[in-house]
């Protein structure tokens, strides 16, 4: 015992062996058993994190210094995370059992003091250290998690990670149901991660609708991807509110803890990129930080910045391409979308730029600005041709559709261009309408006016057929990436049929988009769709090519060409 006492000195140094002389006495009966676990508490509470914990995992370390197994070891990190959330007041936190009969007593001695401890947690932690809504810590003591586990990290060399999960349109509960079904939400939610996580893992709710779960001991990295899929597994579940059954999603950024020098702080970050990498990429899904996810968010930076000056510069246009009925080939309507003249990258498509222009508050001057040019440009169509108008189609964003004064602006667009609204088309991505940032008010309010509705990217596994029947649309728009998969790959095809047959069920228009090559047009047509769209038929136009093609009555025939003249009836 002496060579082991003085081993620790040397190792482990005069605090750990506090802890070891602390569990030698209890177990002698100089000190009552599981007095200890109070005892450190009240240390942490009093004199810090580094003085109290030792006293509890005296025992693993004497175990170690007296030949015990890497079971101990690992039992020790296990114990010491338990120990910390349970003196932060977590009701789910108990001690796990060990592999050595003397730490067994002093873990069930711990978890029989649980009451005692919180009590002691109560008195000593400042209130704001716990959210009163789901009882789970908040920033500032999951951060000291945290701190501590990445020490633990460094020490064992054991992987660990940090997932941060925010919850998807949340805000959509509290406007719709009221703030007091939020936080029931909420605390559901806390619930089903509790229940979906690993005995140890700290859990804490680190923003309004975020929360972030601490992993320590994984046996490989990647089991982060099976503890991300339960977790969206569980959250994905209908949730009960006042009699309303409420679905959400959620979207989990990961990082795995590679260099512990970096801090806390810079593990937050990386879980941050990447849980808006999840956002971006569809919602619903978990992202695993890389370093070349780093890469990517600093040019994102610079393609903000980029962005922010081409709207002042005016390198950003609005572009026309005329959607073609795959049958007769006469034109049936005109897409308008924009088009970032880049002065080093060259012509980029707006599918690239949007999601920074939304994610960096730009969206709302570049759809002003497609929407404004659109109309006026759709009324020089109206006054030429008046017999035989085209409908110009505009793409908005979930964040327009939550705009209060958008029928107000739409309005007061028509009128000054004097035009009708049947004039125009409004089409949402088939995202927006999944994760609830488009009201059914406010399309059949559009819908009343004469504007016809369609649902763009459909094919994208998104949208349900409960979706469509809710929502009065006119027309589909098929994703180009399904569009372009189609003419060589038997399962997409299959996928396209059913897609396309959904839609014919519910009487609505079927157009495809991102047509390149001649085959595509025959498997689409043999599919059942109805319009095309892509550069085999047009390139995206600036307004005075386009009211050139216009006004020579364009028909584009089966074999390949574009051949001008109206077609014969």
């Amino acid at each position: 015992m002496r060579v082991a006492v003085v081993i620790s000195i040397g190792v482990i140094g005069l605090v750990e062996l506090l802890g070891l002389l602390t569990y030698l006495a209890a177990f002698s009966g100089r000190l009552p058993p599981g007095a200890s676990a109070i005892v450190a508490v009240a240390a942490w509470a009093r004199l810090g994190l580094e003085v109290a914990l030792p006293i509890m995992l005296g025992g693993a370390l004497y175990a170690v210094l007296t030949g015990a197994s890497r079971e101990v070891t690992t039992w020790a990190g296990e114990a010491r995370t338990a120990l910390e959330r349970m003196a932060g007041g977590a009701s789910d936190a108990r001690v796990p059992d060990a592999p050595v009969r003397e730490l067994q007593e002093l873990a069930e001695a711990a978890n029989r003091l649980t009451p005692q401890i919180h009590g002691i947690a109560a008195e000593s932690l400042p209130q704001e250290l716990h959210d009163p809504v789901t009882g789970l810590p908040t920033r500032p003591l999951f951060m000291e998690f945290l701190d501590k586990a990445l020490a633990r990290s460094h020490r064992t060399s054991r992987s660990m990670a940090l997932l941060v999960l925010d919850l998807d349109d949340f805000r959509l509960i509290n406007e719709s149901l009221g703030y007091q079904r939020g936080d029931e939400f909420l605390a559901t939610v806390a619930d089903r991660l509790r229940g979906a996580t690993r005995r140890g893992d700290v859990l804490g709710r680190t923003g309004g609708d975020e929360f972030s779960v601490l992993v320590e001991y994984l046996d490989q990295p990647e089991d982060v991807n099976r503890i991300s899929e339960r977790l969206l597994e569980q959250i994905a579940a209908p949730v009960g509110l006042g009699g309303e059954e409420v679905f959400a999603t959620v979207s989990i950024g990961v990082a795995v803890a590679t260099d512990w020098r970096e801090g806390a702080d810079a593990l937050v970050r990386d879980a941050g990129v990447a849980m808006k990498q999840a956002k971006s990429g569809g919602k619903a899904r978990h992202e695993v930080f890389r370093r070349t996810t780093k890469s990517r968010s600093i040019e994102e930076l610079r393609h903000r910045a980029d962005l922010r000056r081409a709207f002042e510069r005016g390198e950003v246009a609005v572009r026309f391409q005329p959607v073609v009925d795959l049958q007769s080939g006469e034109i049936r309507e005109i897409v308008a979308g924009l088009l970032w003249d880049h002065p080093r990258r060259g012509p980029i498509p707006s599918s690239e730029f949007l999601p920074v222009a939304e994610e960096s508050g730009l969206i709302e001057r570049f759809e002003g600005r497609l929407l404004e040019d659109a109309v006026r440009e759709a009324s020089s169509w109206w006054q030429e041709s008046p017999r035989a108008p085209y409908r110009v189609s505009v793409t908005l964003s979930g964040k327009r559709f939550m705009r209060a004064a958008l029928i107000a602006e739409i309005t007061r667009l028509l009128d000054d261009a004097g035009i009708p609204a049947e004039a125009l088309k409004i089409d949402v991505a088939e995202g927006a309408v999944v994760g609830g940032e488009v009201t059914t008010a406010t399309l059949h309010t559009l819908k009343h006016m004469g504007i016809e509705l369609g649902l763009t990217d459909f094919g994208m596994g998104r949208a349900s057929l409960d979706h469509l029947k809710r929502y009065p649309m006119d027309n589909v728009r098929l994703s180009e990436s399904l569009v372009q998969r189609v003419a060589h790959d038997a399962e997409d095809l299959a996928i396209l049929r059913a897609v396309i047959g959904i839609a014919k069920t519910l009487k609505l228009t079927v157009t495809a988009d991102g047509i390149e090559r001649a085959e595509q047009i025959e498997v689409l047509r043999a599919a059942g769709c109805d319009r095309g769209m892509g550069n085999y038929f047009y390139r995206p136009l600036i307004a005075r090519d386009l009211r050139e093609v216009l006004a020579a009555g364009p028909r584009w025939r089966p074999r390949g060409r574009l051949t001008i003249g109206r077609p014969n009836n």
